[in-house]
């Protein structure tokens, strides 16, 4: 039964990180162009705290927390931030910066490596969210090393890592009547609030993703986003199915291919793209993120990304995570260094 209970669990998971790497696509595409701005800021409004949420979820895993997890994380940080900061950030390289969505992985890493400790105090969700509110107020705490994301975040990984199984079951698997109103009111009680909260304080992408503040009005923002994200988060609990739908699950599964690979492209797509009404913006953006998410969501991409970060990871590593070998990461620089001279004739593409 707990075999079956975890399989439509990680169904119901891999349908929501689909719907939400869907959106991650599609606000990127969208993201700059001023007719769209309401739709950037409604996705933005939740769909990074709920993929943070479904991290820490995963996260409880002692494999996930490990060694082996941990550095390989830290390499494909190294060699794909070294990639956009090449493509992207040449003319202004800044190495302690992490380019563009790559600070999700290194908040990953961070909240990885002390989540357990953190779980060991009391009332931290609390401590945790006053402390995402008040770092806002010093200019100093700001995406350097994605320090402002890390502490900003970090409720959401910490409420998914710490959220109780059960809780999860009756949500998730049970999916009684109860549960459905609460998550469709809350759905329309949050989309009311994002509404009001757009007309009042004429948020920006700046202020969803955790920038230091501006002035005082921008504590209540980020307050209202809290609560947005975690009613956006139980309503998509609720409302998911837990059993397997067509793309939606495949690219739910293999999102990290996506995740990584999607962004250069956006870019690029996005600075291209003539001007045009929201209507025929809407439909070229949304067929464009049908695309990239059906070609880096393929078994055949994930497995080659999991494939080369398997490889790498072992080169690091001697017979064990202790045993990091100084030759094995002479030859990982020199397959990064590969993997970006093969790369140059897009490089040299981008830069004209």
């Amino acid at each position: 039964m707990d075999v079956k209970q975890d399989g439509k669990r990680i169904i119901a998971f891999d349908n929501m990180k689909g719907l939400l790497i869907l959106l991650v696509v599609f606000a990127h595409i969208l993201k700059n162009k001023a007719i769209a701005d309401p739709i950037v800021i409604g996705i933005y409004l939740f769909h990074m705290p709920a993929f943070i949420f479904i991290s820490g979820y995963f996260s409880r895993g002692i494999q996930a927390r490990g060694g082996y997890s941990l550095l390989r994380l830290l390499i494909i940080y190294l060699v794909f931030n070294g990639l956009m900061m090449i493509v992207f950030g040449y003319k202004n390289p800044n190495a302690i910066e992490p380019y563009y969505v790559m600070w999700y992985i290194m908040c990953l890493i961070v909240w990885r490596l002390i989540a357990e400790r953190l779980s060991k105090i009391k009332h931290i969700l609390m401590l945790l969210v006053l402390a995402a509110i008040i770092c806002g107020m010093w200019t100093s705490i700001d995406n350097s090393f994605a320090i402002s994301r890390i502490i900003a975040f970090s409720p959401f990984f910490m409420a998914g890592y710490s959220v109780d199984k059960e809780m999860i079951n009756s949500i998730v698997l049970l999916k009684n009547k109860r549960h459905l109103i609460i998550g469709i009111l809350l759905a329309l009680l949050a989309t009311g609030v994002g509404i009001l909260a757009y007309n009042k304080f004429a948020f920006t992408v700046d202020n969803l993703t955790m920038d230091p503040y501006d002035n005082i009005i921008d504590v209540f923002e980020r307050i209202t986003t809290f609560l947005i994200s975690s009613a956006a988060i139980f309503t998509m609990l609720v409302i998911v199915p837990n059993k397997p739908v067509p793309l939606v699950s495949k690219i739910g599964r293999n999102s990290l291919g996506i995740f990584l690979c999607h962004r250069p492209i956006t870019i690029i797509t996005a600075r291209h793209l003539p001007l045009m009404q929201l209507s025929q913006l809407l439909l070229v953006s949304a067929t464009i993120t049908v695309g990239l998410c059906i070609v880096f969501g393929s078994d055949f991409v994930n497995k080659t990304i999991n494939a080369f970060f398997n490889i790498a990871t072992d080169i690091v590593l001697g017979k064990n995570v202790a045993d990091v070998r100084f030759a094995g990461i002479v030859k990982l620089v020199l397959m990064v260094l590969a993997t970006i001279l093969a790369l140059l004739p897009v490089i040299s593409i981008v830069w004209r």
